[in-house]
């Protein structure tokens, strides 16, 4: 009879031995049953994290012409270091969004961009097939008269839950 050491005590057992008679250590790791759970759950988990959406969230830029930003009013604020401009965030789509990122360009008559500003609106969630209103402090008031304004929509966060 052949032997060889237990890989974890070190006791000598006989060669084709599977497990350790001694100390109970299988001698290979895939064949514990404890590993059979293992080989069962990684498959399930990657099943579950592929159909969750996880992997594959919607971007701004697959649904950049469902969702659309309007300028609804401008109020220049009293003290003149800052603009008031309210917002419409229109949600086309059958999904929830939040945190929305705007890039506001002041521009004058002849469509001349003369300052361009940038908001975050962490709080903010859209609901599907909703629109929202929300009014934007804007920090740059142009040396020049401002005649309108365009906001657009930078970046969007999609709400899994």
């Amino acid at each position: 009879m052949t032997t060889k050491p237990c890989k974890s005590c070190k006791e000598p057992i006989d060669a084709a031995a599977t497990k350790c008679p001694k100390c109970q250590a299988y001698q290979q790791w895939y064949r514990n049953p404890q590993f059979l759970s293992l080989i069962v759950l990684v498959p399930f988990f990657a099943f579950i994290m592929w159909n969750s959406g996880l992997t594959n969230r919607p971007t701004l830029a697959d649904y950049k012409d469902k969702l659309i930003v309007s300028v609804v009013d401008e109020n220049p604020a009293a003290n003149a270091k800052t603009d008031l401009i309210t917002v419409r965030l229109e949600n086309r789509t059958g999904k929830t969004w939040k945190g929305p990122k705007f890039q506001i360009e002041s521009l004058d008559g002849e469509d001349k961009v003369l300052s361009v500003e940038h908001a975050n609106e962490y709080n903010m969630v859209i609901a599907p097939h909703s629109s929202r209103l929300d009014t934007l402090s804007l920090r740059i008031v142009p040396a020049q008269a401002v005649a309108k304004r365009r906001v657009t929509l930078t970046d969007i966060d999609a709400n899994r839950f």
